[in-house]
This record gives structure tokens, sequence and C-alpha cells, in this order.
């Protein structure tokens, strides 16, 4: 599973650096959204893909859903196997976690 991840995640960062080195007017519709300065900073970067990609206004729960209603919806996807069920034992968006992916062993 691991490695599938690294393969798909790796195929996407080489078509996004082609479509921007050959289409430099759209690079305002495409951003890089790390996964550890998601963890770190879930409001500052759910406010930069609302306001700088999405053009929408961010509202204050979507730096935790768990504290809003969107936790009904991935509690409706618990027994779907494309569900992360580690993600329904959580009680809040874990700064800690950041780096936790570098240790995993392909």
């Amino acid at each position: 599973v691991e490695q599938s991840w690294v393969d798909t995640n790796r195929a996407c960062d080489e078509f996004m650096a082609e479509l921007r080195a050959e289409q430099p007017e759209q690079r305002g519709q495409s951003m890089v959204l790390r996964y550890e300065d998601f963890l770190r900073d879930p409001a500052g970067a759910t406010r930069g893909v609302c306001e700088a990609l999405l053009g929408v206004e961010w509202a204050e729960g979507m730096a935790n859903p768990y504290e809003t209603s969107a936790i009904q919806s991935f509690e409706a996807a618990e027994s779907k196997s494309t569900t992360d069920q580690k993600l329904l034992k959580r009680k809040a968006i874990e700064p800690r976690q950041a780096e936790k992916w570098r240790e995993v062993q392909l």
C-alpha cells in the first residue's frame, strides 16, 4: 500500500511540474499542499486552499473537522475499505503525526 501511495504521489508531482512548465498561465489553478504543513497549521493550510485556489470563504471549522458535523461523513464511510480507520479513532488533527510517514519502510 505504501509503495502505491509513493508511486501515485510521484506521478502527480511529475504531471503537475510538466503542466506548470507547459502552461505557466495556469499556475494559479493548482498549488502544493504538503501533508506536514497541513498537520502543523491546519487553519493556514485550509485557508490557503479556500482563498488562493478555490476563491471561497474559509470557515474556522475547516481547521478541525472533528469539532463539526463533518465527522458524521467520516463515520458514514466507516465500513468502506477506502476510509482510513485511524481517522475515525482520532479526536483532532495531530501535528505530531507530521513526520511519522517518514518512518515507513518500503
